[in-house]
């Protein structure tokens, strides 16, 4: 089920706020926001499981993990490799300009395209729809 918002930027393409509720037949769930309009960062990952939680905010550069042992919870800081994104970007403009090869390929991201357009289509239909893409 998904939730798409044009709030403030009507002279473009993307939606400014969007929330997707996932769900996968595995029965885990995944709640995936996204928003451009956000005055007050909240954590970056934030996953939860039956045996303990992972979350990161956006300053930090590691992910703060949270398992039991005994009962008792026991902390762990995770060290992650700092954001390539805006290398990413530059590989795209590259490749558009230049032809450079693109370090993420179409191919490789139609998952992710597939589920985020079945998101949207929920959010257009208020119904549930499954990707097109396995």
């Amino acid at each position: 089920m998904g939730c798409f918002h044009k709030l403030v930027w009507m002279d473009v393409t993307n939606e400014d706020q969007v929330e997707a509720l996932i769900r996968f037949e595995s029965g885990a769930v995944s709640d995936v926001q996204l928003s451009s309009l956000a005055s007050i960062g909240k954590p970056r990952w934030r996953i939860l499981g039956t045996k303990g939680g992972i979350t990161t905010l956006p300053e930090q550069q590691y992910f703060r993990m949270v398992t039991y042992s005994d009962g008792k919870p026991v902390e762990t800081k995770v060290q992650f490799r700092k954001s390539e994104h805006p290398a990413y970007y530059r590989n795209v403009a590259d490749h558009l300009l230049r032809g450079t090869e693109l370090i993420v390929k179409p191919e490789e991201a139609r998952r992710v395209i597939a589920i985020m357009e079945a998101a949207e289509e929920s959010s257009k239909t208020g119904k549930t729809v499954k990707p097109a893409y396995p």
